[in-house]
């Protein structure tokens, strides 16, 4: 099994992706794959910390919490 061809993804204007503008990359070989992870592109076009509940680039975080307000 190889890992290549791949497309790669990293945030950019090119195409949305599940709700992400991203910019896409294929690769065709594994040094290839390599030199492109290590320069900044992802395997997945989605948040790069999947501990980023929110999307604002920290770990952790959520929307605040509605409470019930008696009136």
């Amino acid at each position: 099994m190889t890992d290549t061809p791949r497309m790669l993804y990293r945030d950019g204007s090119a195409v949305e992706i599940w709700g992400r503008m991203v910019d896409t990359r294929i690769v065709s070989d594994a040094e290839e794959l390599g030199e492109a992870l290590a320069s900044g592109w992802r395997l997945r076009p989605d948040r790069v910390d999947p501990l980023d509940h929110d999307g604002d680039g920290r770990r952790g975080g959520s929307l605040p919490r509605q409470r019930n307000r008696r009136p």
